[in-house]
């Protein structure tokens, strides 16, 4: 039977040890609330936009962002002159939310009797954490 803590180079584990698995303190403080606006400031290159996706206030926004990076130790955007870009950690979350929020999708479209023909499905070794990101494979 395989381990229940996973390795941050994804290999196999007996006896974990603190400096070898996930560290569960990132997923304990993170808001998936913050990681959604972040995601779709992203999708729609800037706040105002967002704010308007959202419908909620620009400071509001804000704020939400600047705490998730605050909670990530990373900054996420870098000014591009009146617009933002994301820096290199932001592109790796992004893909990580995309992929993510991709899948909440698919997973309400199958509740609300939707589903595609072809569903996304997880499987364990999509779940290990790699170098590039978590893979969606389809069901045939």
């Amino acid at each position: 039977m395989g381990c229940s803590i996973l390795r941050v180079d994804g290999s196999p584990c007996s006896t974990p040890d603190a400096e070898s698995v996930l560290p569960s303190r990132l997923l304990g403080q993170l808001n998936y609330n913050h990681l959604y606006y972040f995601w779709v400031v992203a999708k729609e290159g800037s706040v105002t936009r967002a704010t308007a996706v959202l419908h909620l206030a620009q400071p509001t926004v804000s704020g939400q962002l600047r705490t998730l990076e605050r909670t990530l130790g990373e900054r996420l955007f870098a000014r591009r002159g009146r617009g933002l870009a994301l820096t290199e950690t932001g592109q790796m979350v992004f893909r990580y939310a995309d992929a993510m929020f991709g899948a909440a999708r698919e997973m309400a479209a199958a509740l609300d009797g939707h589903a595609s023909a072809h569903p996304a499905r997880l499987d364990r070794k999509s779940t290990r954490l790699n170098s590039s990101h978590v893979a969606l494979s389809r069901m045939p």
